[in-house]
Formats: structure tokens, C-alpha cells, sequence
């Protein structure tokens, strides 16, 4: 027999998932205003802002219809659209405070929306979004980490291999005058020994001349 209790929980999630795709436009756009605000930059493009905002309501929405798990934060579900997100963080300069920040925004932001539908939400609903916004901060925390400590080793390789570079090139022309100042130096050696000296010249020149005589 089915359970009443458990359809009207499963009517009223499929009616939160409309909304948030009803209002998409409206939660986007209320959202990066008040996280542009936060922000304090201008030289942060409106398309590197939203980036994937669009991509985490639609699992928000996917996540509100699903009814076998209720309980599970849907941390794995975030994942994939953490992991891009996190490098345009990262790349952009955010720090983890505004990371998570974002999110409390975007939480702060749904509940309006669903309070101007007129909708009454009980504790299971609103658990329900705080757990998906919970996995999805979660999710954005380990992927910022992961994204700013490869961007960080990322950054340490190339300064080394810089300053390697910088270091390699004096040597190599240090040693490239050293190897010509030898070779130099030897040929010098070399035309010595074959040419006689300016005494064994002149021996030669007077035994020339005694012989003549």
C-alpha cells in the first residue's frame, strides 16, 4: 500500500526541483550580483563568474527528485562540476573563504526564491537543501585544495626550471671561454715547438756563412 506521507514528501520535492528551473535565470542573476558585490573586483568577466553555477542547479534540482537516499549529502554528484570550478577559482585568484562563500549566497538566495512561490517548506525539505548545499561545499573545499596546491607546484616547477635555465647559461658561457682560452693557449704551444727559436736561427744563419767561406 502506498504511503501517503512518503508521496506528499515526493510531490513536494518534484515542486522545489520546478521552481529552481522555473526561476534558474532569476537565481542566477540575483547570485552574481551579490557575489560580484562580495567580490569587490570589476575585472572578473560575468562569464567567468557564472561559470558553473548553471551546471550545479541543474544537480540541485536532479538531487531534489531523488527520493531512494534522502539522507546523503550527494557529495559524489558534485564532483566532476567541482573540479572545473575549482581551476576557474583558483585562476582567478578567490581564496577559500569566497569559495565557500558562494555557496552560503547561492543557499541564502533559494530559500527566498521558494518563499516568494509561496511554498511552505518543513524540516525534511529544508534538511534536504542545506545536506545538497553541504555536499556541494564540501566537494568545492577538496577540489580548491587539490586545484591550488597542483597550481602551486605547477608554479614552484617552472621557477626552478627558471632559475636553472638562468644559472645554466653563465656556466655553459664560462665554460665555453675556458674550453676556447685552452685550445688557444695549446695551438699556441704547438706552433712553438715547430717554429726554431730566433738563436737557433741565427746558429744556423753563421754555420751557413762559415760553410760558405
Amino acid at each position: 500500500m502506498p504511503d501517503p506521507q512518503a508521496e506528499q514528501e515526493h510531490d513536494r520535492r518534484h515542486q522545489l526541483a520546478e521552481v529552481r528551473v522555473r526561476r534558474s535565470h532569476d537565481i542566477e542573476r540575483r547570485w552574481l550580483r551579490q557575489v560580484r558585490r562580495e567580490l569587490g573586483r570589476h575585472d572578473v568577466s560575468r562569464a567567468d563568474l557564472r561559470d558553473s553555477m548553471p551546471e550545479y542547479l541543474t544537480r540541485l534540482a536532479d538531487g531534489l527528485r531523488e527520493i531512494d537516499n534522502p539522507d546523503a549529502p550527494g557529495r559524489p554528484a558534485w564532483e566532476p562540476v567541482a573540479r572545473e570550478h575549482a581551476e576557474t577559482r583558483v585562476r582567478l585568484g578567490f581564496d577559500i573563504d569566497l569559495v565557500v562563500r558562494e555557496f552560503i549566497i547561492l543557499r541564502q538566495i533559494l530559500f527566498e526564491v521558494i518563499e516568494e512561490e509561496g511554498m511552505l517548506l518543513d524540516i525534511r525539505q529544508s534538511g534536504r537543501i542545506a545536506d545538497l548545499i553541504e555536499g556541494a561545499i564540501q566537494a568545492a573545499v577538496k577540489s580548491y585544495v587539490e586545484s591550488r596546491d597542483l597550481e602551486a607546484r605547477r608554479r614552484q616547477a617552472e621557477h626552478i626550471g627558471f632559475i636553472a635555465h638562468e644559472l645554466r647559461n653563465p656556466l655553459t658561457s664560462a665554460m665555453r671561454a675556458r674550453s676556447s682560452s685552452v685550445g688557444r693557449s695549446r695551438s699556441g704551444s704547438r706552433r712553438s715547438e715547430r717554429s726554431p727559436s730566433s738563436s737557433e736561427t741565427c746558429a744556423g744563419s753563421a754555420s751557413s756563412s762559415t760553410a760558405c767561406c
